[in-house]
């Protein structure tokens, strides 16, 4: 059984091993999120994730298990959905 997330990132911690495979799981939430809450084609998703991509390893070493890391991760890009909108309606206001 695949151990969840939470467990993963813990694990990771501690033992600073499994990283690839860590950051793979990750990519794939992230990159799937916005599919919940918007109606976004493929090519925004896909810029959605190229600029939230760096925030990923910062989001692993600074977690904390007040509770799971994917309730952090979840609030994390439900807050970077609403500033990354703003940010592409000021770029698309300008061109």
């Amino acid at each position: 059984m695949e151990q969840s997330l939470t467990e993963t990132v813990l694990e990771f911690q501690k033992t600073g091993t499994g990283w690839a495979a860590l950051r793979e799981r990750i990519c794939l939430y992230v990159y799937i999120f916005p599919t919940k809450w918007t109606d976004w084609d493929e090519d925004r998703r896909s810029e959605f994730f190229i600029d939230f991509y760096p925030r990923i390893s910062g989001l692993v070493n600074r977690y904390e298990p007040d509770y799971s890391f994917e309730t952090y991760l979840c609030c994390s890009l439900r807050w970077y959905v609403k500033t990354y909108l703003e940010k592409v309606v000021r770029r698309e206001h300008y061109e």
